[in-house]
């Protein structure tokens, strides 16, 4: 089992929140039952299983020094059929200034692993076609949470060198969640193995042009540096980091969102967890247009100030800002906001 979380560690995660807080606040405040009962299991013998074959592999140097995870979201797709291919990586990959952790992440051929994976986005009515290939060194799975199919049939393990395919039609738009279902699950997508994908709806009006972005929030657990996370502060979901697309406070300073005054700004907003809610917030901004789950007519709320997320939910929401300025977004539960679930959305005196 990986060791606790030390002091030391704990205080780097701090430091790492400091200065972007400080700047919040002088702005403003087989057989189905028997493979479920497998699955949903998470043992700590599992845990303590893999910690040992993590640790007996090929220790991997850290990647590149940090760069922002990219917070536009892709375009709209004209394409109705997405053919989409993961692999799995599994590296040490800076999550703070100063702080790196084991991650095991899902990336396209070629394309560096990072947390959350990539983000996909299709329509209403589009089949998938995916592939994972198995380039890890432990059994990894995918399950999207926007198919509807079996989960016997196509999200099994994977096993290593191994690859596995499967199709569906993205049936329901919404922003959804896809992640490792290998168990123990708390484990995998703690590791980094989670992501989103965005199903437009095929009516185009309930979601007219805007500058749009996507926020995942996820909790972090990391052990000591090119360890696997700590399995007890996963159970018990006390986090050393609660980050935005992977990065303790990464979008502040020169890398703050970019939007003007005036201008529609549509954020699609998952919480992959793997177990702290969300309370998304943008300080001096109400949302004006929120689709929880489903992007349907009845669905739309006006007039929000909060989007309470439960892991693995996702939503949209919108807004404009009527003044020049600086408009931080964190999570309202500040116990996470102080561990890192915070950015900024800047003018820098632009408008429409």
């Amino acid at each position: 089992m990986a060791n606790n979380i030390t002091r030391r560690q704990v205080m780097i995660g701090g430091l790492a929140v400091a200065a972007p807080l400080a700047a919040l606040g002088a702005v403003g405040c087989g057989d189905d039952d028997d493979s479920a009962a497998a699955a949903t299991s998470g043992s700590q013998d599992h845990a303590a299983e893999t910690t040992a074959a993590v640790e007996a592999g090929p220790v991997v140097a850290p990647r590149a020094p940090h760069t922002p995870f990219p917070a536009e979201a892709p375009p709209r797709s004209t394409t109705r059929v997405h053919t989409i291919e993961f692999e799995v990586d599994e590296h040490l990959l800076e999550i703070a200034p100063d702080r790196t952790m084991l991650a095991w992440t899902f990336n396209e051929p070629g394309e560096p692993g990072r947390i959350p994976g990539p983000v996909v986005r299709v329509t209403e009515g589009d089949r998938v076609d995916f592939t994972l290939r198995n380039t890890g060194t432990l059994q990894h799975s995918m399950d999207f949470h926007a198919a509807k199919i079996s989960w016997s049939r196509h999200y099994g393990p994977v096993d290593v060198g191994e690859t596995a395919t499967f199709s569906f039609t993205a049936k329901i738009p919404g922003v959804f969640m896809y992640h490792c279902g290998v168990p123990p699950v708390l484990l995998h997508i703690g590791q980094g193995q989670q992501g989103t994908i965005i199903v437009d709806p095929a009516d185009e009006s309930l979601l007219p042009p805007a500058r749009e972005f996507v926020i995942v929030q996820t909790d972090l657990y990391p052990g000591k540096n090119g360890e696997i996370s700590d399995f007890a502060q996963l159970e018990a979901a006390t986090p050393e980091l609660v980050v935005f697309n992977g990065y303790a406070s990464q979008y502040t300073g020169k890398d703050a969102l970019k939007i003007k005054k005036g201008e529609r700004v549509r954020v699609f907003v998952q919480n992959a967890g793997p177990s702290r809610w969300s309370a998304f917030h943008v300080i001096g901004a109400l949302f004006d247009r929120v689709f929880l789950e489903g992007i349907y007519p009845e669905n739309l709320t006006r007039g929000s100030q909060t989007l309470n997320l439960s892991p693995s939910q996702g939503a949209v929401v919108e807004f404009t800002v009527e003044e020049e300025g600086t408009y931080p977004f964190v999570s309202h539960d500040f116990h996470d906001a102080t561990k890192g679930a915070l950015g900024l959305f800047t003018t820098n005196g632009e408008s429409t």
